[in-house]
């Protein structure tokens, strides 16, 4: 019997010191926390801003780079079409016959006395 006697004044004391803690806590304690939470909190936003800047920029440029990429193979393939167009050119004159001097030029009687 004493037991339960003494069981029950130690859990009445427990209690009691548990809320005296708790109400020193709330008072002083949790409005300390709370401010350096809030303030803290301010420090934790900006890395998110930062990273969705850094992330935006990142997208950005990669956008760029696709557009730079794109403009540099339509010239490449302008510059390949005028290629193409200058051998098929170059081909169709070596596949004709070249004029000669004689096709347009006859020396006369005299001029040919004179050659050796």
């Amino acid at each position: 019997m004493t037991t339960l006697v003494v069981g029950g004044i130690f859990n009445a004391v427990a209690l009691a010191g548990a809320e005296f803690l708790i109400s020193k806590l709330n008072n002083a304690g949790y409005k300390k926390y709370t401010k350096n939470i809030i303030k803290l909190s301010k420090y934790w936003r900006k890395p998110k801003k930062e990273k969705e800047m850094n992330l935006r920029n990142d997208e950005q440029r990669r956008r760029e780079e696709i557009l730079s990429a794109n403009k540099d193979i339509e010239e490449l393939n302008r510059d390949l079409e005028e290629l193409r167009n200058f051998t098929k050119l170059t081909n169709d004159t070596a596949q004709r016959e070249m004029p000669k001097l004689g096709d347009f030029y006859k020396p006369s009687d005299e001029m040919k006395n004179m050659q050796w």
